[in-house]
């Protein structure tokens, strides 16, 4: 079972936040992406034969288009950090990518070689029915500009987390100022007298 559907209002609801990471993630997915070979009499030409120049350049998995997959893989690199696809070749001539979810995602480096003779670089994913560990060469890992040990991303909204929570809570308070009709509720306690003269005049 493959999760390819992740939602997260609380961010995205910050308008400017929103606004750049559409910008970026389509950016990205718009762009053409050629898998190029060098030949000794032709140069360099794309690799229209190789067995991953389709799932690259037109359609990564069986139900997702490229635009699509590229946007939601630039879009999970910016919003969560990290952006996990599973390279699938149980077909060898058809080769699919799967995007992972990476709330689910552990990454793990194993020094002390309990997992391997030869420390590498392991991918732990949760589901429902457990944990599937991955080697480096199973999953393709985009990461943030952002690293703290060069294995794992730090996420946008983690390096803004002060900005954005703020914008978020002035807008909140706008909000609610146009649904109370732009006034403000007060409660006036007067301790005089209203029969008093001077407050009859």
């Amino acid at each position: 079972q493959r999760q390819m559907c992740i939602r997260d209002s609380s961010e995205l609801s910050e308008a400017t936040y929103f606004a750049c990471i559409k910008v970026l993630s389509e950016s990205i997915g718009k762009l053409p992406l050629r898998l190029m070979q060098a030949t000794p009499d032709r140069g360099v030409t794309p690799a229209r034969g190789h067995r991953y120049y389709r799932t690259l350049n037109e359609r990564p998995n069986r139900f997702m288009s490229a635009s699509v997959f590229w946007t939601y893989m630039e879009y999970c690199r910016n919003h969560f950090g990290n952006a996990y696809a599973l390279i699938d070749e149980s077909d060898r001539e058809h080769p699919q990518l799967w995007p992972l979810d990476p709330r689910s995602m552990q990454v793990w480096y194993d020094d002390a070689r309990q997992l391997s003779d030869l420390p590498d670089v392991y991918y732990v994913y949760s589901t429902a029915a457990g944990t599937i560990t991955y080697g480096s060469e199973e999953i393709l890992h985009f990461k943030s500009h952002q690293t703290l040990d060069g294995l794992v991303g730090v996420s946008v909204r983690e390096q803004l987390a002060s900005t954005i929570q703020g914008n978020i809570k002035a807008q909140k308070m706008v909000n609610k100022m146009y649904d109370s009709g732009m006034t403000a509720k007060a409660v006036l306690q007067y301790t005089g007298n209203l029969k008093d003269a001077s407050v009859e005049q």
